[in-house]
């Protein structure tokens, strides 16, 4: 039986996002991002150690890099792979 805390839950999901991410799977990246988001975002706004902590996780996690380099990549390394305003890059 397993008693992992949420932030031991938002690490490991992070690294399972760098995994996707490294794959060139990124929807499935983005879909468990989306989930380590939706489990983490609420308990970092908690007054609370635990809170804090995972405040400074979010900060820190490598999984959005990751999937913005997956991105690139998967995009042939222009620029309309990362920029989400497309008159920027006209």
């Amino acid at each position: 039986m397993s008693a992992e805390t949420a932030l031991e839950k938002g690490r490991a999901l992070d690294w399972e996002v760098r995994a996707w991410a490294m794959a060139g799977d990124i929807r499935q990246a983005e879909k468990r991002l989306s989930v380590l988001q939706k489990l983490l975002g609420p308990l970092a706004e908690e007054p609370s150690k635990e809170g804090r902590a995972i405040q400074q996780f979010l900060k820190k996690m490598k999984s959005p890099e990751a999937l913005k380099e997956a991105k690139w990549r998967a995009g042939g390394g222009t620029i309309k792979a990362v920029c989400p305003n497309p008159s920027l890059t006209d």
